[in-house]
């Protein structure tokens, strides 16, 4: 011990001063290994976590009883489909369907090629028609329909879309016309008219346009609580601000979004959000795969109700006059049409009773906004075909605002009305531009 006391003492001053500072360095390396260690099992057991997670979730939904409101499994099993066996494959095929990135519209859907589902690499979903009437058109009428899922035809297959179905009554006419089907998944009237004048401004200039609308008008103003907006706008905002955080400040943001995004989406995420669904469906409700809340606040739900179905018609109206300009401009007709739902259905099949409790959330807006379009569709230009449905009591709807092929084709016979007088007139006026409604 004297010899160690000695041999210290004896050191040089500069390196008995460094001592504390080693010391001081050599807990600090000793704190940070033992925090990796702690962050490392922390992480080790979220993994494990997340893993049972994902376990539990595959049990419960293999066990849970298919209803409408499963996006993906309960609808193929609607009654409208008659037991028919291609719908678990047409599911499948719309499982995969993609979106992409485009300007102004922010987005069309991905090509695709599928048995039942086609897309081409223009966005377009494949409208089937008669090939062999090409040779003897002399003037063919070219006819755009533009809408959302319900023109894209989300739930029927190719050939029994509205725009297929009233190619084929036009077909059968002796008419030489083609319909394309410009519907886009979700697109509200604002996109559509966005998308036509992509359409004019490229050459791309029809004969007559059909824009078929209300519902994604209706329910993007109730889930984004303003008119006139798309979907999801608020992921929009995210995006935004995600892309121009360059200052140092705010870089944090792109973290942060970052590390919300992966939780929200992990299987505990995904358990959170089942758990906060079964504990307050009153509040909650899943919507393709995303918790969102239903409806408005309760303290502002009537009066913010009114004024949304009130500012809904009102912006509707404003693109409805705006795309009146452009045909105008452009020298081509356009027809509009208000689009049906569940809720006007009196006679409903015990299936269609489950997807509209299911889908319950919108029934609010729906109850605001279409009286109010009712009341003034025809005095605007808009064929009312909101209660096309009204009295019918068998299988229509697969969902509240999607119909199955049977309906699509009584859906494209009324349209056929409309379409084969304007085609008429334009047979017997070959100099005159034809006055269409």
């Amino acid at each position: 011990m004297k010899v160690d006391a000695q041999a210290d003492l004896s050191a040089p001053s500069a390196d008995r001063e460094q001592l504390p500072r080693v010391r001081a360095l050599s807990r600090v390396a000793r704190l940070f290994r033992l925090l990796c260690v702690q962050i490392g099992v922390f992480l080790v057991i979220i993994c494990l976590l997340d893993s049972f997670a994902a376990i539990a979730l595959q049990v419960t939904r293999a066990f849970a009883p298919v209803t409408s409101d499963d996006f993906s499994a309960g609808r193929r099993f609607a009654d409208g489909y008659h037991g028919a066996v291609w719908t678990a494959d047409y599911y499948d095929e719309l499982g995969r369907m993609r979106m992409d990135w485009h300007p102004y519209t922010y987005w069309l859907v991905a090509p695709l090629s599928g048995r039942y589902l086609n897309i081409g690499t223009n966005g377009l979903r494949a409208t089937l028609r008669d090939e062999s009437r090409k040779a003897n058109c002399r003037r063919r009428a070219r006819i755009f329909m533009l809408g959302g899922s319900t023109i894209f035809g989300e739930g029927v297959r190719d050939g029994y879309t509205i725009p297929s179905q009233l190619q084929k009554i036009l077909d059968e006419s002796g008419y030489c016309a083609e319909v394309t089907n410009f519907g886009q998944e979700g697109y509200v009237s604002s996109q559509e008219l966005l998308f036509l004048q992509e359409q004019l401004r490229n050459g791309n200039v029809p004969d007559l346009v059909i824009f078929y609308d209300g519902i994604n008008d209706s329910e993007s103003a109730l889930l984004q609580g303003e008119a006139g907006v798309t979907y999801d706008e608020f992921a929009r905002k995210k995006e935004f601000d995600l892309q121009n955080s360059f200052e140092a400040e705010r870089r944090w943001r792109i973290y942060e979004i970052a590390f919300v995004t992966f939780a929200m989406h992990s299987s505990l995420g995904e358990c959170a959000k089942a758990i906060l669904d079964a504990l307050s469906p009153a509040n909650f409700r899943f919507l393709k795969g995303e918790l969102v809340k239903k409806g408005l606040s309760p303290d502002s739900a009537t009066k913010d109700l009114k004024r949304l179905g009130y500012d809904v018609v009102r912006i509707y109206l404003g693109n409805h006059a705006m795309a009146e300009a452009l045909a105008q401009k452009f020298g081509y007709q356009e027809l509009f049409y208000w689009q049906p739902t569940l809720f006007q259905k009196n006679h409903r099949t015990p299936y269609e009773v489950a997807a509209e409790r299911a889908d319950d959330m919108f029934r609010p807006v729906i109850e605001v906004v279409y009286p109010q379009m009712s009341r003034i569709a025809a005095q605007n230009g808009v064929n009312d075909l909101s209660e096309i449905f009204r009295d019918v009591s068998q299988p229509t709807f697969i969902d509240h605002a999607h119909v199955d092929e049977d309906a699509n084709t009584i859906i494209a016979k009324r349209l056929s009305h409309d379409v084969l007088k304007w085609l008429e007139h334009r047979a017997a006026n070959p100099k005159e531009p034809p006055q269409a409604g």
